[in-house]
């Protein structure tokens, strides 16, 4: 879904047509940015709330960790 908005809708390359990010071999990789933004209480008035039971569900898990210098996970 990604792809088809960041590439499909702005005329940008597909992941599979893409040059190289890490060289100057071949053309430019010609990606396309796509940007929305979503009220999520436009869905669920208790969105907020999902997302932070989701979060300390992840934050619960063996193994789970912080990346550096981040509050939460």
């Amino acid at each position: 879904m990604v792809e088809i908005l960041a590439a499909g809708l702005t005329g940008a390359n597909f992941a599979a047509e893409a040059g190289s990010f890490l060289d100057d071999k071949g053309d430019p990789p010609g990606t396309g940015q796509f940007i929305i933004a979503i009220d999520p209480q436009a869905f669920a008035d208790n969105a907020l709330e999902q997302f932070a039971e989701l979060a300390r569900s992840v934050e619960e898990q063996q193994g789970a960790r912080r990346m550096e210098g981040s509050r939460h996970v």
